[in-house]
């Protein structure tokens, strides 16, 4: 027992505080057995990269007191400039919908019409951005509106079909000039 309360746990039997083990609440370094208190737990390394973490809140993932990447999509500490968010490999990347000029650019790892997008978007007739498909937000690949051919990707007088094709509108769709 610890009669004067001078450790943060039970005495070890050899006149020394016993130290916390992975994953137990902590606020100093020294009262963990790893000597690693991160995030408010004792962590089994210094886990002070880049989106690293040693909780499941943080995390989002995984188990408190074992050091890990932050998931995809969460940033909790803000630890990314801007508006980048954690990669889920340890890495700040850019969000569906910011603008993008490579796949590696996003957390998605994709990147169509200049934005990052939540699929590679190369079909004929389909887009990552509302200007082009006439519709919806940035971010989410989608099939262009019927009528419309923003890339001139049909040949012709054929416009974009509404259904992520070039060719006549599907039934019931309203007409162009074409």
């Amino acid at each position: 027992t610890d009669p004067d309360n001078e450790c943060a746990t039970e005495c070890n039997g050899a006149g020394a505080c016993a130290l916390l083990p992975a994953g137990a609440s902590c606020g100093a370094n020294g009262e963990c057995s790893s000597a690693f208190c991160v995030d408010g737990v004792c962590c089994n390394s210094a886990c002070n990269t880049l989106c690293q973490a040693c909780t499941l809140a943080k995390k989002g993932n995984g188990t408190d007191g074992t050091c890990g990447s932050i998931s995809a999509n969460l940033d909790p500490d803000a630890e990314c400039a801007g508006a980048l968010l954690c990669n889920g490999s340890g890495a700040c990347k850019a969000g569906l919908g910011d603008a993008c000029l490579l796949a590696t650019d996003c957390v998605s790892g994709f990147c169509a019409d200049g934005v990052c997008c939540s699929a590679a978007c190369t079909g004929s007739c389909q887009a990552c951005t509302a200007v082009k498909k006439g519709s919806g937000g940035d971010g989410a690949c989608g099939n262009i509106t019927g009528g419309t051919d923003p890339d001139s990707e049909c040949f012709g007088a054929i416009s974009c079909n509404g259904s992520g094709a070039c060719g006549t509108l599907v039934a019931g769709s309203a007409c162009g000039a074409n």
